[in-house]
């Protein structure tokens, strides 16, 4: 979803409304893989959760023994950024299949637990929006009508 687009989201979710720039270049919805995007850029809040482990993903039998003992030790979340000289090329391949942010999508876009119930939204102001010492704010639906509304 880009930042010109409606945002649409389902009862119960949590939305993220930054004042800023988005890190990515766009509002987006939190998905199982997105906390290997944290590898390169700061986001904040934070994003959620943990990714697929790597080691978890299919096709490790015909790794050889070295690839296959690299692997079991990847971090969740992180792209390698250099391999040990060690790897074969079917071993690199394999890697590059598995454990990045493109990768986890590829692999997991079609699981039932793929979305999670998280946005962030960027309104791309240079400066703060909001009072620091009190300000009222309020989420409207299409229609115009209190979805949420928070004051301090």
């Amino acid at each position: 979803m880009g930042n010109q687009e409606r945002l649409i989201i389902q009862k119960g979710s949590k939305i993220n409304v930054i004042t800023g720039r988005s890190p990515r270049g766009e509002n987006f919805r939190a998905n199982k893989c997105v906390t290997y995007l944290t590898q390169f850029k700061k986001f904040v809040p934070s994003l959620p959760g943990s990714c697929p482990a790597p080691n978890k993903e299919p096709g490790q039998e015909s790794l050889t023994d070295t690839c296959y003992l690299y692997v079991k030790n990847l971090s969740s979340c992180r792209m390698p950024s250099t391999l040990p000289f060690n790897l074969d090329n079917t071993c690199r391949e394999y890697i590059t299949k598995i454990a990045s942010y493109d990768a986890c999508i590829k692999l997991h876009k079609n699981d039932t637990d793929f979305y999670k119930n998280e946005y962030w939204t960027y309104l791309n102001r240079p400066t703060e929006l909001w009072s620091q010492v009190r300000d009222s704010i309020i989420l409207r639906n299409s229609r115009g009508e209190v979805v949420k509304s928070i004051s301090y």
